[in-house]
């Protein structure tokens, strides 16, 4: 497989509005791409931006663990984590090939470790970026 290069199109997420993450999983965004060459690679990219409300960094680093999932109906297509104390911007990206076809992708946040009280602990998505695009193998 040679370099990829961009293909035949690329998909802006819509996201949920006003994301809290308290307990459980969240559902923030979701894109769609249609893809064309079953060998093409669908490459998401994510950017989140929280604030954790309830941090105490000063006396008790009071922070949350957070997972973010990307998957496309139930297939894990990546999974990262990532602890914030007060306010942190989540980037990362994945590669998938799904086939041709219409594919919708979901970005999921869950809280997985909190060191604050568990009936206080959340978690504030500020923004998100997620895209979609359709890359395709040079020859």
């Amino acid at each position: 497989m040679g370099i990829r290069v961009p293909c035949c199109g690329i998909a802006v997420g819509v996201n949920e509005p006003n994301v809290v993450i308290t307990t459980g999983v969240e559902l923030i965004s979701t894109v769609t791409i249609t893809v064309i060459n079953p060998t093409d690679v669908v490459r998401l990219m994510a950017s989140i931006e929280s604030f954790n409300p309830n941090s105490a960094v000063n006396s008790t680093l009071e922070g949350n663990l957070l997972e973010y999932v990307i998957r496309r109906d139930s297939d894990v297509i990546r999974s990262v984590s990532d602890t914030d104390f007060d306010g942190v911007t989540t980037t990362f990206t994945a590669l998938d090939i799904p086939g041709a076809g219409t594919f919708t992708y979901t970005l999921e946040g869950d809280i997985t470790r909190s060191a604050a009280d568990p009936l206080v602990r959340e978690e504030d998505i500020l923004s998100v970026v997620f895209t979609a695009e359709e890359l395709s193998p040079t020859t």
